[in-house]
C-alpha cells in the first residue's frame, strides 16, 4: 500500500545540519584515505547505497506482487549481511572462505536490526534522511563499543574523527533497503515519526543489534570451535 506523495522538503536548519554532517564525513575520509587506502572499500559501499536510494524499485517486488514485511526482511538481511557488512569491515579475512565466515558472524545482528525496522516501518511515514540518521546511530552499539570507549577515555578528537565513518557505514547497513520499503506497509494518512518516536527507534534498533550480535558471536564461536576440533 503506497502512502500519499511527499510533503514539503527539509527546513533550512535541517539542510544546514546535513551539510555539516557531510563535511564531517568528507573530512574524516580525507584523513583516513591519506594513510589507509583500504578504506576505498567504503566508497564502494556508499556508491551501491546511493544506487539503491536513487532506484528503490531494484529491490522491491515487481508486477502484481505486493511488497510485504517478509520481502523487506529477506532483502534487508541479504544486503546487510552479505553485501554491506563485508564492505563496511573492509573485506576482513583473506580468501573467499574467510570472508564468508565473517559474513556469518554478523548475520545475527543484521537479522535483528532488520526485524526491528520491519516493525517500525509499519507505524510511521519515515523520510529517507531520518532513516539514514537514525539507523546510523547503531554505531554507538557496535559490539566493540569503539566510540564509547574513546569517549570514556577522553579521546574526544579521535571520537569526533571516527564517528562520521562509523555512523555512515552503519547507516548503509540497512537505510537503503528501509528507504525502498518505507511506503510499502503504511496507509493514508500516516504521520511522520515524532522526535520521541525517532529516539525510541534508535534505542530499540541499537539494543537489538548489540544484544543479537553478542549472542550470535558467542554461538558462532561455539560452532566454529566444534568444527575445528
Amino acid at each position: 500500500m503506497e502512502a500519499p506523495p511527499r510533503g514539503r522538503g527539509l527546513s533550512r536548519p535541517a539542510w544546514a545540519l546535513v551539510a555539516l554532517y557531510a563535511a564531517a564525513v568528507v573530512h574524516a575520509y580525507a584523513n583516513l584515505l591519506a594513510s589507509h587506502r583500504i578504506y576505498f572499500w567504503h566508497l564502494g559501499l556508499f556508491a551501491l547505497s546511493a544506487l539503491l536510494f536513487a532506484f528503490p524499485r531494484l529491490i522491491r517486488p515487481r508486477g502484481a506482487i505486493v511488497a510485504r514485511p517478509v520481502h523487506f526482511v529477506v532483502v534487508g538481511v541479504i544486503w546487510s549481511s552479505f553485501v554491506a557488512m563485508p564492505l563496511a569491515t573492509l573485506l576482513r579475512g583473506e580468501g573467499t572462505a574467510n570472508i564468508f565466515v565473517t559474513n556469518l558472524v554478523w548475520l545475527g545482528g543484521c537479522a535483528a536490526l532488520t526485524g526491528v525496522w520491519a516493525w517500525l516501518l509499519r507505524w510511521r511515514a519515515w523520510h529517507p534522511l531520518t532513516l539514514f540518521m537514525a539507523i546510523g546511530c547503531i554505531a554507538f552499539a557496535e559490539p566493540g563499543l569503539a566510540l564509547l570507549r574513546l569517549l570514556a577515555a577522553g579521546e574526544w578528537r579521535d571520537a569526533a574523527l571516527l564517528f562520521p565513518v562509523l555512523h555512515a557505514t552503519h547507516a548503509a547497513l540497512l537505510a537503503p533497503v528501509a528507504a525502498a520499503y518505507r511506503r510499502s506497509f503504511i496507509g493514508s494518512p500516516t504521520p511522520p515519526p515524532a522526535p520521541f518516536a525517532v529516539v525510541v527507534a534508535i534505542v530499540a534498533s541499537s539494543a537489538a543489534f548489540l544484544l543479537a550480535s553478542l549472542a550470535w558471536l558467542q554461538l558462532m564461536r561455539v560452532v566454529l570451535g566444534a568444527m575445528m576440533r
